[in-house]
């Protein structure tokens, strides 16, 4: 855990890559609330991982971050494109913020297109996404 943000954990490795995450978190907080129009009613939890398998063992999946128990956990495959970094922790605390506010059950069933709808739709009142969304495509 970096003892500058509590909200931050990180595998032996990952200091560098959890330092940028840190640096990006307080705007995108302050961003995702103002556009969802709330608060987080829970704490908020980032793990980093040290390599890409160590990620794809902790989630399951291959992407370059998920939002997956209740926390957001983030590939170190976000280092491949580092001018991404913030947008990519705003589009997961988004995924965060509706999940803490509709519980798990509800947010598992709401259609694929919404939830990830609305956190484009969050990210692209900050960002320009156009870029970053093709190469992910």
């Amino acid at each position: 855990m970096l003892s500058s943000d509590k909200r931050v954990f990180y595998e032996d490795g990952a200091e560098a890559f959890a330092g940028a995450i840190a640096e990006a978190l307080d705007a995108a907080v302050v961003d995702v609330e103002r556009q969802q129009n709330g608060s987080f009613v829970k704490k908020i939890r980032l793990f980093v991982s040290a390599s890409p398998e160590s990620f794809e063992a902790l989630t399951g999946r291959k992407a370059k971050g998920i939002t997956y128990r209740g926390s957001v956990f983030l590939s170190p495959r976000l280092l491949e494109h580092p001018d991404e970094i913030d947008a990519y922790v705003t589009h997961e605390l988004s995924h965060l913020f509706l999940l803490q506010h509709r519980g798990l059950y509800k947010y598992m069933t709401m259609p694929q297109w919404f939830t990830e709808g609305l956190a484009v739709f969050v990210l692209q009142t900050i960002f320009d996404v156009r870029c970053i969304f093709e190469r992910t495509r």
